[in-house]
């Protein structure tokens, strides 16, 4: 006998029988280690907006993400939220993912001028193609119906602290920016308007994502110096021009004169940086300050955007620059508090979240609404381990992330729905 094949022969029988009930046991193993599991049962809470109250009481920032956008549930925790901010907290104002020209319509209308229009509410949220949805319009009710009781001390306001035009990714309608800037310049100073417009028109049919790299060098910079003359102009006028009309209408123009620029510079980066949003964590980081700088010192705001706009650490799977949380975090330190939200499925469907995602743990502990306060998380062990290892936390992006250095506590829905 040639006990060489022998044993090779033993050894492939055995690797053909035992392998695959290995492999087996392997794959249903559970991804979350039992330990994990049950921190998360003692930790994951009902959810109530009021429980939340000493994670958020401190903070002149309160950041809510969201994991998806168009989400029922989402809005409405949103709603649910700053009604209780606003009367609970002191918060003043509610900022969003939405660009400022369109937003401005909205803070019109809770301050009690205008009508509620179709276009208004779609303006809550202009990011992507804008939808009227049902919750904004809710939310636009309230805020108009809180502003004008005779007991409110202090109206509350809409801020839209992106930049302005951005439709899908790209921002296609943002000449807005420039032509709001030009139109006040219109009313006070028609010879600095014609002067402007000579020098800008021939080249604002190109102010888009979609056809600025048409534009030769010479002309981008002929676009750039013009752009930064406009703002510098609302800066040498700072004192005579509102004087001239009002506060409040100068201060609006000059915004968008900024945003504009802004817009200028983030079509200028995205070639050399592969980023087609290459300026607008750090516009939208100065449009908040801002909006903090004119709601005063008593002045509190609820941020609401996109979980990766919110986090205040990197989402390492998909980092082009730093993102706004992270602007805030380094500014505000512990006067910024960030909330994530998420989900397990949505409209039914039987997609699960990633097994090594923090939704999929929540999904085995949560069978209704809850929240889990990532403060909790012991120092050390295996739960330290597992949620400081970098993970999604799911819910329509696959993004990872180091969870509790991103969020100070994930919002969390079994099942959600597409809003209306």
């Amino acid at each position: 006998m040639n006990l060489a094949r022998y044993f090779a022969g033993l050894i492939t029988l055995a690797v053909m029988v035992f392998l695959p009930a290995a492999m087996q046991a392997q794959g249903n193993a559970p991804t979350v280690p039992p330990s994990v599991l049950q921190w998360a049962k003692v930790n994951a809470m009902p959810m109530d907006i009021s429980a939340i109250r000493p994670l958020v009481a401190h903070a002149r920032v309160i950041g809510l993400g969201e994991s998806q956008h168009g989400v029922d549930e989402f809005l409405g925790l949103r709603n649910q939220l700053l009604e209780f901010a606003v009367t609970s907290l002191g918060v003043t104002a509610l900022a969003a993912e939405t660009g400022y020209n369109e937003s401005t319509a909205v803070d019109e209308y809770i301050s009690g001028r205008g009508e509620l229009s179709t276009a208004v509410i779609a303006s809550v949220f202009s990011w992507s193609s804008p939808v009227a949805y049902s919750e904004n319009e809710a939310l636009l009710k309230w805020l108009r119906q809180y502003n004008e009781r005779s007991t409110t001390k202090r109206k509350i306001h809409f801020y839209g602290i992106d930049l302005t035009g951005g439709r899908s990714g790209q921002f296609t309608e943002a000449r807005t920016a420039i032509d709001s800037a030009l139109a006040y310049v219109d009313q006070v100073d028609s010879a600095q308007a014609t002067a402007l417009r000579v020098r800008i028109g021939p080249l604002e049919t190109s102010f888009a994502s979609t056809s600025y790299d048409s534009l030769t060098a010479d002309q981008q910079n002929t676009l750039t110096a013009a752009i930064d003359d406009l703002v510098s102009l609302f800066e040498r006028r700072a004192v005579s021009w509102p004087a001239a009309t009002t506060s409040d209408e100068f201060e609006k123009a000059y915004r968008s004169a900024i945003v504009a620029r802004d817009l200028n510079a983030n079509f200028r980066a995205t070639g050399s940086e592969s980023n087609p949003q290459a300026q607008r964590e750090p516009a939208m980081a100065k449009e908040l300050a801002w909006a903090l700088r004119r709601e005063g010192a008593q002045g509190r705001i609820l941020l609401y955007q996109a979980n990766w706009h919110v986090s205040k650490g990197p989402m390492v799977t998909d980092k082009f620059t730093s993102g706004l949380g992270e602007y805030l975090h380094a500014s505000l330190g512990q006067d910024y508090v960030a909330l994530a939200t998420s989900f397990g499925r949505i409209n039914g469907a039987d997609t699960a979240p990633d097994e090594n995602s923090v939704a999929a743990l929540l999904s085995k502990v949560c069978r209704t609404a809850c929240w889990i306060d990532l403060r909790k998380i012991p120092v050390a062990g295996p739960v330290a381990v597992w949620m400081n290892t970098m993970r999604p936390v799911e819910g329509g992006r696959p993004d990872k992330l180091i969870v509790p250095k991103a969020f100070d506590a994930i919002l969390f829905f079994p099942q959600v729905h597409v809003a209306s």
